[in-house]
């Protein structure tokens, strides 16, 4: 395989050493003057299912039922914290298959896309599952990796590493573990379309998945806790990363019911090159640079004793009036949770149809709940994100921008001005978005990121964005509407005229409204 790094004199005019949030954010902005139409590379687009051929892998058991229970009962419960019945392999092939499952197929020309159960920017599907095994009932404890195509295990190491991955992270789930989920991204799958910006599509994409696999864990009566800080070098050199092609992103927690054995602790060996190799996905791979510097920039962790750094404060923004947006009630025609992660689509022909103020409300109350149950089993990483919205036709709510407030779950009005027919040009002219009830927007400030986490806190802000994100998705679903992320955008343009200040950006917009054939 060959290996070309980036050397465009324009990239390399701008690339900064040990980057911040904020300037990996400025530098990958897109600016309408300035886009470029580079072709794409189409003999070395990237695979985008890993396997390891050397090893047999091992099948997993077939799905005959998936959880039943309503989407909103699942957001509205909360979480357990005791194991009440042994993780087996039925339950954990249930839970791979609505987590990061195949749903459909379809053609365009000479290329077929297999979709998943998680969106992704470009259906480039960067993410990876690999798991930890420590105690699963009847099934040898080691390290595997998840095959989404033919629904398999591959077994990359063996023996029980709960010791040493207690010492990797501080998640209260650690004492007593069952499994160890490992969500990767692998650069290259995404930074062949879109080049340096692609950090930030893998990341949201590893929320899209982070939420779907939480999800399924409750919905089988799993206590779990998330976990965004881990040693990244160790949990790479367990896995057999290559650093520069794919890196880890966030742990999974499943609790057991058995305390780890503490024994003394030693180095593991490296994995075979060939199974580090799996990580290449493309004859030809090109290392964007701007991609490892800000991901390497984090492998720092920094500690606070206060979880909410109140981004919200910081953007820049005065509300003029705040009204009550919630009413935490289940919907009475819905699917279920598995319908939902099931029927999901990216659904973008929208009709301009009025949405009713009771459906918005639902939307609401489940972003609210998705947020909060962050705050639960994730240690206050969605404190990095803001949550805004733009009206544009729902029934007894004025057209216009509101700051979302998650505490007192009211939305403040802030300015008339932006509207879904301006942000649709600021969107790369994606007309369709005119369109849309309404436009869910994720935002932060960069600079208060980079004060309160490092850069590792940029991690954190996306991510959240696209569980949350995740979340907009199966309930638009669930209540019979279209929706659709967007995370291309002229960066500047979109900060103004939501008048953030200049350290605040929008990292994610997610648009919802009826459509045509639901």
């Amino acid at each position: 395989m060959e290996v070309r790094n980036r050397t465009d004199a324009v990239i390399q005019e701008k690339r900064i050493m040990n980057p911040s949030a904020i300037s990996y954010h400025k530098t990958t902005c897109y600016d309408r003057n300035r886009m470029r139409g580079d072709p794409l590379d189409w003999p070395n687009q990237p695979r985008v299912f890993k396997a390891y051929d050397s090893i047999e892998a091992i099948p997993l058991p077939e799905v005959d039922k998936l959880p039943e229970i309503d989407l909103w009962h699942l957001y509205f419960s909360k979480t357990t914290k005791r194991l009440e019945s042994g993780l087996d392999l039925k339950r954990l092939s249930q839970i791979l298959s609505i987590s990061y499952g195949l749903t459909s197929t379809r053609s365009y020309s000479e290329q077929t896309v297999l979709y998943r159960s998680v969106a992704s920017a470009g259906a480039l599907y960067p993410a990876e599952i690999y798991f930890f095994a420590f105690s699963i009932d009847n099934f040898q404890p080691g390290l595997y990796h998840y095959g989404i195509k033919d629904r398999s295990l591959t077994p990359l190491r063996g023996g029980d590493d709960s010791a040493l991955m207690s010492t990797m992270t501080d998640s209260f789930e650690t004492q007593s573990l069952s499994a160890v989920f490992i969500i990767s991204g692998i650069f290259f799958r995404s930074s062949w379309k879109y080049r340096d910006r692609a950090y930030r599509y893998i990341l949201l994409d590893a929320g899209h998945l982070i939420e779907n696999l939480a999800l399924a864990l409750k919905a089988t009566g799993l206590p779990y806790a998330i976990d965004y800080d881990f040693d990244d070098g160790h949990i790479g050199h367990l896995i057999g990363f290559d650093d520069q092609k794919e890196v880890s992103l966030a742990s999974v927690h499943v609790g057991g019911r058995s305390s780890i054995t503490q024994k003394e602790l030693t180095k593991s060996s490296s994995l075979s090159p060939a199974i580090i190799e799996a990580s290449s996905v493309s004859p030809v791979e090109t290392v964007y640079e701007d991609i490892i510097d800000i991901h390497r920039s984090g492998i720092n962790i920094t500690k606070q004793s206060v979880k909410d750094p109140d981004i919200s404060s910081k953007l820049g923004l005065n509300p003029l009036e705040w009204i009550p947006i919630s009413q935490n009630k289940v919907p009475d025609k819905k699917l279920t949770y598995s319908e939902a992660v099931l029927r999901r689509r990216s659904r973008r022909n929208f009709i301009n149809q009025k949405l009713k103020k009771t459906t918005f409300i639902q939307l609401i109350d489940i972003v609210f709940a998705a947020r909060a149950e962050n705050f639960s089993v994730a240690k206050g990483y969605a404190g990095a994100l803001s949550i805004g919205f733009l009206a544009g036709n729902i029934e007894e709510l004025p057209p216009g921008f509101y700051l979302a407030d998650t505490v007192n779950k009211t939305a403040g009005y802030v300015d008339f001005e932006p509207t879904t027919n301006k942000m649709a040009a600021i969107c790369l002219n994606q007309q369709w978005l005119c369109s849309a009830s309404v436009h869910f927007l994720f935002m932060s400030n960069l600079n208060t990121i980079d004060r309160f986490w490092g850069p590792r806190g940029y991690r954190y802000a996306m991510m959240t964005a696209g569980r949350l994100g995740h979340a907009l998705y199966l309930g638009a679903t669930a209540l019979g509407l279209g929706c659709c992320g967007i995370g291309a955008f002229y960066d500047d343009e979109g900060k103004n005229i939501l008048g953030l200040n200049q350290e605040s950006y929008l990292l994610y917009l997610v648009a919802v409204g009826e459509v045509k054939g639901m």
